[in-house]
């Protein structure tokens, strides 16, 4: 199905084979990113026929070969015939963090009204907001009442 995931990662083909279609993380809304990443729910990135202006090329994968997924980047894959076996391994780095907080404190500011400049858009402001996601996060453990609602 398509789908993110809430971080990068190497999709590794055990048995079998399949091909992986892999869309840049820029064809989707910045809302959807902020939901994935808020929920960990691969549900909160649908599928809209104009990403398929921007894909990548398709890659063919057997056992014993990987392919990359970008972070948050939108993918789906078709299996071929017989079984096949993949084993995904996420991960984060010191960047992908921050632009994870980044984005948990745009959907935050977007809570309380604002309209947050886009990951990417000031390089300054995006520091600032990676520095102070980890009080709002604080803040909406303790009051839970306070916390983002997303609706998927």
């Amino acid at each position: 199905h398509f789908h993110s995931d809430p971080d990068q990662s190497f999709l590794n083909q055990i048995k079998g084979s399949k091909t992986v279609f892999v869309y840049p993380v820029t064809v989707l809304p910045e809302t959807a990113v902020e939901n994935l990443i808020y929920t960990n729910d691969q549900g909160a990135v649908t599928y809209n026929a104009d990403y398929e202006k921007n894909i990548f090329p398709s890659v063919h994968i057997g056992p014993g070969e990987s392919v990359f997924l970008p972070l948050f980047a939108p993918h789906r894959v078709t299996n071929d015939d017989g079984v096949s076996i993949s084993w995904n391994v996420g991960f984060h780095t010191p960047k992908s963090w921050r632009q994870r907080s980044v984005h948990l404190m745009n959907l935050q500011l977007r809570h309380m009204g604002k309209t947050p400049a886009p990951l990417g858009s000031n390089p300054a402001e995006d520091a600032k907001k990676a520095r102070m996601y980890p009080l709002y996060h604080l803040k909406n453990r303790i009051f839970k009442k306070s916390a983002p609602k997303v609706k998927l």
